[in-house]
């Protein structure tokens, strides 16, 4: 439903004014995405529900929902930060029946519509500083009974125009119309539009109706659509005379043997200037459906071809309404798995889709608890997106969040900067991992396994090579063969001698491997040092995952995934590869009680902290994660912090990384076919974590994402997308929050098999993605291919490069070798905090806060006597 909203200048600048000078503070923690307000608990109550939210023209707040000991409540607020108490109104709505609906004028005048339980159509005006009395309200009536869904809207002229849905005891059921010339002191006679025995059987969950209005000053077009479920049908009514006459009703949507069972639903209007926006869903509802759109620029009498608005996904919309942001636009607010989203369209294209990942992870201040906000309204004013919703979970309370809208011309994507793909290679073999690295001579150096495509298959297993030089790929080559196993789980890095090293598990032994050759002939197999064997501690050594750190120091940590040693190891070698130290456990899952545990994950924050992600899995019924957990160590591995729960979910992938003291942790959990990819932030070097936010995407997620850090310290995180066709989606966190950058179709038809995404940035700012895609040809044959891509980021900040070294002990406290059974209590505090030259944690803000009261104070000491005396001295010589 389109509401109208009308700004006065003054009240505008005065609520701009109290923003600035009190400042919206941001939600939580400053790393919390698109800079929500702090979220406001205006009910202080729980057991509240049906929160509805109008803004007058003077700029108030205005906020109603229902008690469930008290009946209806209000609070009102003129500048979204100071709230009144709430307090109990004897509205004339119902607690059982839907909330009501609001349309604001540009005299003052608030519209107010509203359903009983007994379907009766009512309708009343108030002035805003009027709302809490309903006594004091103005043109209170009935408009109708048995009245199961309506709309209504506004045209220049202020009159009012309603289409609704009956379904009465006797008479007729169908879409009926009314309008009022004097904008609501007088209604005119109801008009039938259209009369159907289907509508007989509608209820409110499926009567949907919508209006729409041209902001023409002379003569109004109305238009009236609604949905006809049972015949698979929307409908739609013109009328070119400000709703006297009507032309024949249109069939805008009829049954087409294409869509079999799916069902087009919720249709919606929307005028843009000189054009009508007509939209609807076809599929499910509430299941899996995709929006679709249709404009007319001659008033309704032809139309466009039919576009999608969003990817069709497993998200389908539960509900959409056309709110008005800018006149430049239409806009389409949908609200998706507990998202709102915002969509734009300009005339002739749909912009990307915007997410409004604040209002679904807010955290109450009082409790910590996280609120489930649901039965969110939304409404835009000025530059503002206000929210109000109700906690479903164990809060029950209505919370206020806002934030600060982006220009909507920001979500329209520039022509894809990504450079035509180019094939590295194609083989009819299965590649089983894929690794890739950037030299500092802007080399892109990719290693890849080719491994049998079946059990019968002969082939023999080797680690191929290939390498791009900023023009072409070299020719793909087996440089590491005569292997004693299937290799897995590929590791690429290197170091500051321009040497990369590589570590990966046999799969036959789980000896651990280790190897290296100099980046510049590393397509010559000579050049790959003989690899050694870094320990076979176990045959279900898995995952291994390096770094290198500013010193060249290499730390490896992999798993050991079951029996009686399983847990997460760490060595190390401080000679360039030469020697390695003992293994060190750094989490005993025996211990901890867990079935099995595996993919750890490693990063470097700037005070030389290791970070640490990895995966706990269940062995009952089939292995499946169960949860991902988090620690750090101070001391180069050698003790840890006990680990902290991220996700009790069924996490399929995860990554860490860091840039000076900001760390980024990534996971991706499968909820039945949903593949959902979330986010936390920390800027003290994990000591506290942002909540979880929701990378979300229309489209369906078919990659696990690869994330690569820039220059600026900006996260570009690549995933690859299911529409028509597979799509690269590039996703850039920025300021604090998501924004969707980039996309690429690629001509890559739908697959049986996942796409697997590689990515990096090298020291030129170009930023690259490799793809590798398997297909099942005729005959059962199996064909893999990598593909590259690649673009400028362009980027003009001045940076330093990112390098840290790994904080570590006296060189007399490293053991050499651990016992088992005397490895560090991983819940012993660091022995760092001991050391000679440590300082304490201490919060930045409050060191900044004393030196600027330090400085204050003295500025005061040695200004203030000076300029008395100079008073004193001037009086004197008056």
């Amino acid at each position: 439903m389109k509401k109208l909203y009308f700004i006065d200048v003054r009240s505008l600048i005065y609520s701009m004014l109290i923003l600035a000078l009190l400042g919206f503070a941001t939600m939580g923690h400053a790393q919390s995405v698109q800079n929500w307000s702090e979220p406001i608990n205006l009910s202080m109550s729980g057991s509240a529900s049906s929160p509805s939210l109008v803004v007058d023209s003077r700029g108030v707040l205005h906020v109603t929902w229902v008690d469930q000991f008290d009946g209806y409540k209000y609070a009102e607020s003129t500048d979204g930060l100071t709230w009144t108490s709430p307090k109990t109104v004897k509205f004339p709505f119902s607690t059982k029946a839907s909330p009501p609906v609001f349309l604001t004028d540009t005299k003052g005048a608030i519209h107010i519509f509203w359903l009983s339980e007994n379907n009766e159509l009512s309708y009343a005006q108030t002035l805003g500083e009027n709302f809490a009395s309903p006594t004091a309200w103005r043109a209170k009536m009935q408009l109708d009974s048995s009245v199961y869904g309506f709309d209504a809207g506004m045209d220049a002229k202020g009159q009012l125009h309603i289409g609704y849905i009956k379904n009465p005891l006797t008479g007729s059921a169908g879409i009926f119309y009314r309008r009022s010339p004097d904008g609501g002191i007088s209604w005119g006679a109801e008009a039938p539009l259209f009369e159907s025995f289907y509508f007989r059987s509608v209820t409110l969950e499926n009567a949907h109706v919508r209006v729409a209005v041209s902001e023409s000053a002379e003569e109004p077009k109305v238009y009236v659509a609604w949905d006809d479920r049972p015949q698979k049908r929307i409908f739609m009514a013109i009328s070119a005379d400000g709703g006297s006459n009507w032309a024949p009703i249109k069939e805008m949507i009829t049954p087409q043997a294409s869509l079999g069972f799916r069902t087009p639903y919720y249709a919606d209007i929307d005028i843009l200037q000189d054009k009508v926006l007509f939209t609807w869903q076809v599929g499910e509802p509430g299941v899996r459906c995709t929006p679709y759109s249709q404009a007319s620029s001659d008033g309704g009498e032809t139309w466009s071809e039919p576009i999608k608005i969003l990817a069709e996904s497993a998200q389908c919309p539960e509900s959409s309404e056309f709110i008005q942001i800018d006149p430049d636009y239409s806009t389409s607010l949908f609200a998706m798995q507990g998202d709102l989203s915002i969509s734009a369209w300009d005339g002739s294209a749909w912009s990307n889709p915007e997410i409004q990942m604040g209002p679904s992870a807010i955290t109450n201040p009082a409790t910590f608890d996280t609120v489930l906000l649901g039965c969110k309204k939304a409404v835009p004013y000025s530059e503002w997106l206000f929210v109000v919703g109700c906690d479903q979970g164990v809060g029950g309370d209505i919370w206020f969040v806002a934030r600060q809208l982006d220009p909507l011309e920001s979500l329209f994507p520039l022509p894809s900067a990504w450079s035509g793909d180019a094939n590295v290679v194609t083989i009819s073999q299965t590649i089983t991992s894929l690794s890739s690295i950037v030299d500092n001579a802007n080399n892109v150096h990719t290693l890849w396994i080719q491994s049998p495509s079946s059990p019968t298959d002969t082939f023999e297993p080797r680690i191929e090579y290939a390498r791009w030089n900023g023009r072409q790929w070299t020719k793909a080559a087996p440089v590491i063969t005569d292997l004693d196993g299937l290799p897995l789980n590929l590791s690429l890095q290197n170091d500051s001698h321009q040497r990369l090293l590589l570590s990966w598990v046999t799969q036959e032994t789980g000896d651990l491997m280790f190897t290296w050759a100099n980046s510049e002939r590393a397509n010559i197999p000579p050049e790959w040092m003989q690899p050694i064997i870094l320990t076979s501690a176990s045959k279900l050594t898995n995952s291994p995952a390096m770094l290198v750190d500013a010193s060249d120091r290499i730390v490896i940590a992999y798993a050991i995934t079951l029996n009686e040693e399983r847990g997460i190891y760490m060595i190390h070698s401080t000679d360039l590869g030469e020697t390695w130290s003992s293994p060190v456990k750094a989490f005993d899952a025996v211990s901890a009680g867990w079935d099995m545990v595996d993919q750890p994950r490693l990063a470097l924050s700037e005070d030389g902290r290791l970070h640490i992600l990895f995966t706990q899995y269940t062995l009952s019924g089939d292995q499946q994660p169960v949860g991902l957990y988090y620690s750090q160590s101070a001391d180069g591995g050698t003790t840890w912090i006990t680990p902290e729960v991220v996700s009790e979910r069924s996490v399929q992938w995860s990554k860490i990384v860091g840039y000076k003291e900001t760390l980024h942790r990534f996971w991706q959990e499968k909820n039945k076919t949903v593949i959902s990819t979330h986010h936390q932030t920390s800027v003290d070097a994990g000591a506290t974590w942002s909540p979880a936010a929701k990378i979300s995407s229309e489209a369906s997620v078919i990659s696990r994402p690869a994330v690569s850090v820039d220059s600026a310290g900006k996260i570009h995180l690549l995933q690859m997308t299911q529409e028509d066709i597979q799509t690269l989606q590039e996703w850039q966190w920025s300021d604090g929050r998501w924004q969707l950058l980039e996309t690429r179709k690629l001509s890559i038809e739908q697959q049986d098999y996942p796409v697997i995404v590689e990515s990096g940035i090298t020291s030129q700012d170009t930023l690259f993605a490799l793809l590798q895609v398997e297909d099942t040809l005729p005959g059962e044959e199996i064909e893999t291919s990598i593909l590259y891509l690649g673009r400028s980021l362009e980027l003009t900040e001045a940076t330093e490069p990112f390098s840290a070294s790994i904080s570590t002990p006296s060189a007399s406290s490293i053991p050499t070798a651990i016992p088992n059974d005397l490895q560090p209590d991983p819940t012993q505090a660091s022995p760092l905090a001991n050391l000679d030259g440590t300082q304490p944690t201490i919060n930045k803000n409050s060191v900044g806060l004393f030196l600027l009261i330090s400085i204050v104070f003295l500025i005061l000491v040695f200004t203030v006597p000076k300029r008395s005396k100079v008073t004193d001295e001037t009086k004197r010589s008056k």
